[in-house]
């Protein structure tokens, strides 16, 4: 294919594409009521926070919240809590435990459909199912929180955690870490909110 060719195809898919649902809305595969939302990019993701954090303050069990994506920092004490664990429930791999390749799932699944999985707090699918944004740029350790990494205005890559349905178990350990572009739309890649009171 040549390079114009590419480029036709490229710009289609973003042109022909409606912007007031996330890229495969009307996927069977992807769209259950109570799956994650995939297919919205890191732009959307914060979008839809800033959105929700409009009707926070007016919400009795939210006053004053701030809602927004989780910092880097801030999606790895979720899932390990000082623990140091491997996964978020222990330290041995479990396919029992979350969406992952071993599986064969291959699609998302509904939220909590792996309880053992969950941390002991019950913090679900932060291992499997899909990747989550974080707001941090994908910047190396050691980790400062003071050095811009989680300035929403600054350009890079941003950090996705968790691991996905089409991830193995290696990458659905707490630890890892992973990188993509912000104005990607992929099936695999999904988002969690944080309230800040």
């Amino acid at each position: 294919m040549e390079e114009s060719e590419i480029q036709a195809v490229f710009t289609k898919q973003y042109t022909d594409r409606p912007y007031d649902r996330p890229a495969f809305w009307n996927d069977e595969r992807y769209n259950e009521p109570v799956q994650p939302v995939v297919g919205g990019n890191w732009y959307v993701a914060a979008a839809y926070c800033a959105w929700l954090g409009q009707y926070a303050p007016g919400n009795s069990e939210l006053p004053g919240a701030s809602i927004r994506l989780p910092t880097e920092a801030e999606w790895e004490r979720a899932a390990r809590l000082g623990r140091g664990w491997v996964y978020p429930w222990g330290n041995r791999w479990d396919a029992g435990r979350a969406n992952t390749w071993e599986g064969h799932v291959l699609r998302p699944n509904p939220v909590g459909v792996y309880p053992d999985g969950a941390t002991p707090e019950g913090v679900h699918d932060l291992s499997g199912n899909v990747w989550e944004w974080t707001a941090s740029l994908y910047q190396s350790y050691p980790y400062a929180a003071d050095e811009g990494r989680n300035d929403p205005e600054a350009e890079g890559m941003r950090v996705v955690r968790g691991g996905s349905w089409g991830s193995n178990q290696r990458l659905a350990r707490c630890a890892v870490r992973y990188r993509n572009e912000p104005d990607n739309f992929i099936t695999n890649i999904g988002f969690r909110v944080v309230a800040s009171l």
